[in-house]
């Protein structure tokens, strides 16, 4: 709950309510001087006039901010009323203090997600590359696996491929991605779902050797990678509907999305089976 409020809570708010407290405690010192003494200027009551009004301003502030000049005080009642006050102010002062550094906070993670387009798929593609490789070597196990019929640590391979593709598209979904050159981007787009389609008929081809062979496998992680798959597509197709450029560099780009579905459809029927 605190959280929530924390977050919610603007520097503006948070200003307006510090200078509101000033204010109200401000009306309760002057008020109060009509009343009896409650504060002392230079050894002196508060007077209830302008210059007492001033005053009654003056050392609202001061007690707010916690300096305490010494040539004001508070006497009787007042003094409670000053370390409510100081307590409020302070509070509030550290409630600034620490929103101001979590929007830094903030700012430096965004400056962190911020990517390029091209770096951004440039980045996938290389981890889609590695994924091909490790599919690629585990298919030949399990081609030199139709002779031993050992299925030792196939499963927990195919988790870690499963993984592999999982990272690689979250890193590109989650990242705060710039376009600097809608051309070259479009290009770098295609290569992504040109990439994104040859990983997943590979692992729609290791999918149909575990089940020709009978070997357990887990379709929770492949369903994840799935998922995260299906996001990536859908980011993929707004760029694509956002960068479109000559005719043919998009009718190429837009068969290779619609293989991607195709593949897509491929996995999940893999997975029902």
């Amino acid at each position: 709950m605190k959280t929530e409020v924390f977050e919610r809570i603007t520097i503006k708010q948070i200003a307006t309510y510090w200078i509101s407290n000033v204010a109200l405690f401000s009306a309760l010192y002057y008020g109060l001087s009509f009343v009896s003494a409650t504060i002392l200027h230079n050894g002196q009551t508060l007077n209830s006039n302008i210059e007492g009004l001033g005053n009654s301003i003056y050392f609202s502030f001061t007690t707010a901010l916690t300096l305490g000049y010494g040539n004001i005080a508070p006497i009787g009642i007042a003094k409670a009323l000053a370390v409510i006050e100081a307590i409020g102010s302070v509070s509030l002062i550290g409630l600034f203090i620490g929103k101001l550094v979590s929007i830094k906070q903030e700012q430096i993670l965004e400056e962190i997600k911020e990517l390029s387009f091209e770096e951004a798929t440039h980045k996938v593609i290389t981890e889609l590359y590695l994924f091909r490789n490790q599919a690629k070597e585990l298919q030949e196990k399990l081609s030199k696996n139709k002779k031993t019929k050992k299925h030792t640590g196939f499963t927990k391979e195919l988790d870690i491929l499963n993984l592999t593709l999982f990272d690689a598209l979250q890193t590109f979904n989650e990242s705060k991605i710039i376009v600097h050159d809608p051309q070259k981007s479009m290009m770098h787009l295609s290569l992504m779902t040109n990439s994104i389609n040859h990983s997943l008929s590979r692992l729609v081809e290791l999918l149909v050797e575990f089940n020709k062979q009978k070997i357990g496998w887990n379709k929770e992680s492949t369903t994840t990678a799935l998922a995260e798959t299906v996001r990536t597509k859908e980011i993929l197709i707004q760029s694509f509907e956002r960068l479109k450029s000559d005719e043919q560099t998009s009718r190429i780009v837009g068969e290779k999305l619609e293989d991607l579905n195709k593949v897509i459809a491929e996995l999940q029927k893999s997975i029902q089976k």
